[in-house]
């Protein structure tokens, strides 16, 4: 989608991984390359969100760091929707290996005048796999300023289209090593 910007969310510790997971192989090739591949299909404005620029230097894709550090995720969102140039943002996390271009451009389309459109699946949203507008940017400061952490912490302040979605393979992500074995 020419009006469809993207964002790969790669700030995390993998504290439960033990170390960086974008650049751990799965199916041949690494992680990070799988989240570039979705977002590729998805946008021409794909940026990497990081704060350790460092480590994909050679990547010579954009990046952006936090400017709300140690926030997680919320802070990555925040910083992403200062820096893209299209009003909506699609966003997955660089764990995901089976995220999909296909449902994110299925979000950017049905996103209609909300300000976020977020999958529900099994009764869970799934912010990491979401699209959203530059118009939450706002909501998310506030959030940050009051000390919050988890992406939904928004939500109430936005107008958010939950968007029913069955299976759950799209949100599988890598946590421990383990995952790599059952998923590979």
């Amino acid at each position: 989608m020419s009006d469809l910007s993207a964002l790969i969310l790669c700030g995390g510790k993998s504290r439960r991984f033990g170390r960086d997971k974008a650049g751990v192989p799965f199916r041949g090739q690494p992680l990070i390359e799988h989240a570039y591949a979705v977002m590729d299909a998805v946008s021409d404005d794909v940026w990497l969100s990081t704060n350790t620029p460092e480590a994909y230097r050679d990547s010579g894709r954009p990046m952006v760091g936090d400017i709300f550090l140690d926030r997680g995720p919320l802070g990555g969102l925040h910083a992403g929707l200062g820096v893209v140039r299209h009003d909506l943002m699609a966003v997955i996390a660089c764990d995901m290996p089976f995220a999909s271009a296909e449902l994110l451009r299925t979000l950017a389309e049905d996103i209609g005048p909300a300000d976020v459109a977020v999958p529900r699946c099994r009764g869970f949203l799934e912010p990491l796999h979401a699209v959203y507008r530059r118009s939450c940017r706002g909501a998310i400061e506030e959030a940050l300023r009051a000390g919050h952490r988890r992406i939904v912490a928004f939500y109430p302040g936005v107008s958010v289209r939950e968007v029913p979605v069955e299976e759950p393979g799209p949100f599988r992500n890598i946590n421990v090593v383990t995952d790599l074995e059952e998923m590979g």
